[in-house]
């Protein structure tokens, strides 16, 4: 029979991490984290939207104990009411085998964790900015530009290039990849090719706080 994880724990405490260690040992295990079924802006919480969760929740349970690839389902929340566990609980129609378990650490523990999350998240933010920022100035950095109409940059050790296919037509390449549109639309003048450059030069993936 499969075998249903639930982890339980205040903010913190590592119940994700736990999940993911879980995972590797356990062959054949797939892993749901509550925050996935509600990952709203803003966030809310209502009578309909717990309900909303809820439903979400207990549909990728029903769906992954039914499912013959797993033998082992995850599934973490905070999970700090009784009743909550109970009410989901009752949403499941697939059998399975439950193990539950309830994650604790020292307050010093935990305050200190969150205390990391608060600066690990401003750091992120303050970075955001300041790519922001090279973002807007990118089209107007000291760009040569050759008889063709071609333009050529040297942007943290990459070479950046825009090319000038005519005819308001331009690409980009930058370390061996290419570009040839900008959020969705071709790239018809300097500007939009400059943004286009930009994001292959200096991706958002590199802000690692």
């Amino acid at each position: 029979m499969k075998r249903l994880y639930m982890i339980g724990g205040p903010m913190g405490v590592g119940k994700t991490a736990a999940c993911r260690q879980l995972q590797q040992l356990l062959d054949r295990s797939v892993f749901l984290d509550r925050d996935w079924c509600w990952d709203a802006h803003p966030f809310q919480v209502t009578e309909e939207t717990r309900e909303m969760v809820l439903e979400n929740i207990s549909f990728l349970l029903n769906s992954f104990l039914r499912c013959s690839a797993y033998d082992h389902v995850i599934f973490c929340w905070v999970l700090h009411r009784r009743e909550i566990w109970e009410d989901l609980l009752r949403r499941l129609t697939e059998p399975y085998v439950l193990r539950a378990v309830s994650l604790v650490c020292t307050p010093e523990t935990l305050r200190s964790r969150l205390e990391g999350d608060i600066l690990a998240a401003r750091e992120r933010e303050r970075l955001m900015k300041n790519r922001a920022n090279r973002k807007r100035n990118f089209p107007h950095r000291q760009w040569r530009k050759n008889w063709y109409g071609n333009y050529q940059l040297t942007y943290q050790g990459r070479k950046v290039f825009i090319n000038n296919k005519g005819g308001n037509r331009y690409s980009v390449y930058v370390d061996g990849r290419t570009a040839w549109s900008y959020k969705g639309k071709p790239l018809d003048n300097f500007v939009s090719a400059a943004y286009a450059a930009f994001e292959l030069a200096d991706p958002i993936e590199r802000i690692r706080p």
